[in-house]
């Protein structure tokens, strides 16, 4: 399926701009209406850590369900009287937490529940979606890594094990963690990180990710991966912009810790071998 309509009607964006032409909201509600379902379904696959998020949050006095997400809110409340409706990782994670239980105790639940989305990337039949969660689970163990290294930290269990980098990446001592051919900016972003320029770094990482995502649908124009890489910068650029509002303000301070703290993963579990 084509989208010349669809694509031809946004506006251009980049990463450093101060407005956006067309909204998030706005552009997914017309991916809702012009792609075919299966299109779409394929776009919402590409937000499940919204939906981890929610799943996490849900309930909790300050609770704002974040969107966009594979579930709207309607549907995501809907599915929690009968979480065998939920997408599988997430009808797991339910399945056990209403039973009292944890498949992963020694981690934290947005950790348990980004494991068992990765132990079930395989039911994703779209090679972009799979590709897009390979390759932020590289990033996201990177950005682990310069954590780790810095205090000290057990490489094993700082890095999601997963992705052909991962084994290499979590027993490697080399300053780019053996990737460096792969990843040329993970000497910039430790400097970035050692001398505490964290939104710089932040920053570097989505733009590492916005050049990924432009150059992956190259040869696909006007394609449903367009409009996935359309989207998904879209919500890089609309992030950015929500931290500079007087609300945004309590955005950064949140972006910033969790760039300190970055998410431990056990050494215990492997995607590839599954559950040991």
């Amino acid at each position: 399926m084509q989208y010349y309509y669809l694509l031809s009607s946004l506006y251009d964006i980049s990463l450093e701009a101060e407005k956006v032409g067309n909204t998030l909201e706005e552009v997914w509600n017309l991916c809702a209406e012009e792609m075919t379902e299966k299109d779409f379904e394929g776009l919402r696959s590409l937000f499940l850590f919204n939906d981890i998020a929610n799943a996490v949050n849900y309930g909790k006095p300050d609770f704002v369900y974040q969107y966009p997400a594979y579930y709207t809110q309607e549907e995501f409340e809907e599915n929690m009287k009968d979480s065998e409706s939920f997408l599988p990782f997430l009808a797991e994670y339910w399945f056990a937490y209403q039973s009292e239980r944890r498949i992963y105790p020694d981690l934290l639940p947005e950790e348990e529940l980004t494991v068992l989305l990765y132990e079930h990337l395989d039911d994703f039949s779209d090679v972009f979606v799979r590709e897009y969660y390979e390759r932020e689970a590289h990033l996201r163990n990177i950005k682990a890594g310069l954590v780790a290294r810095r205090y000290h930290r057990p490489m094993e269990r700082a890095m999601l094990p997963v992705g052909e980098f991962s084994d290499l990446m979590r027993r490697s001592s080399s300053p780019d963690f053996g990737v460096g051919g792969e990843f040329e900016f993970i000497e910039k972003a430790a400097q970035m990180y050692e001398s505490g320029r964290l939104l710089e770094m932040e920053l570097l990482f989505d733009e590492v990710r916005w050049k990924w995502l432009e150059e992956r649908v190259m040869l696909e124009p006007f394609s449903a991966h367009e409009v996935y890489s359309y989207v998904l910068r879209l919500a890089m650029v609309t992030r950015w912009l929500s931290l500079v509002t007087e609300e945004g303000k309590k955005k950064l301070q949140s972006l910033i810790h969790s760039i300190e703290s970055k998410i431990v993963f056990s050494h215990e579990f492997d995607i590839r071998q599954g559950r040991k």
